[in-house]
């Protein structure tokens, strides 16, 4: 008799709620990345992605975000305005958020808009580039 690992079974057990529910989104449109899905996790020595590019771009681009609430992916996706944020690996949550968007078209487009507004406000190389040199002003004034 052989045991499956408790990692296994909990990847099955989300494989078989997010794959049944991921073939439903067929109905959403023809673009397979309205919904950018970005699960994180910190791994058992403290590492994990700090703001992952994907994030950006995928914001950038109007698309909704459903992330991973790790590093500094919450300065960007503010939960609920810009995008989702879930607890990390936390399958139910993600599976859940992801639900809501599929359901939510108007949701889908409003969190799109204002991920894309954020971007361009706040995550513009000359925004970032001129807060950078206050900042830099300040601690070497």
């Amino acid at each position: 008799m052989t045991s499956t690992p408790p990692a296994d079974a909990e990847f099955d057990a989300l494989q078989r709620k997010l794959v049944p529910l991921w073939r439903s989104i067929d109905h959403i449109n023809a673009d397979p990345q309205t919904i950018v899905v970005v699960p994180s996790i910190t791994d058992a020595t403290g590492d994990r992605d700090g703001l992952p590019n994907v994030v950006l771009e995928a914001m950038s681009s109007g698309r909704p975000v459903i992330a991973s609430d790790v590093g500094a992916v919450s300065s960007a996706v503010v939960d609920g305005r810009t995008g989702v944020l879930v607890p990390p690996a936390d399958a139910e949550a993600l599976a859940g958020a992801l639900e809501f968007l599929v359901d939510q078209p108007d949701c889908r487009e409003r969190l799109g808009r204002e991920a894309r507004a954020r971007v361009e406000r706040d995550f513009e190389l000359h925004t970032c580039t001129t807060r950078l040199r206050h900042f830099l002003e300040t601690v070497y004034a």
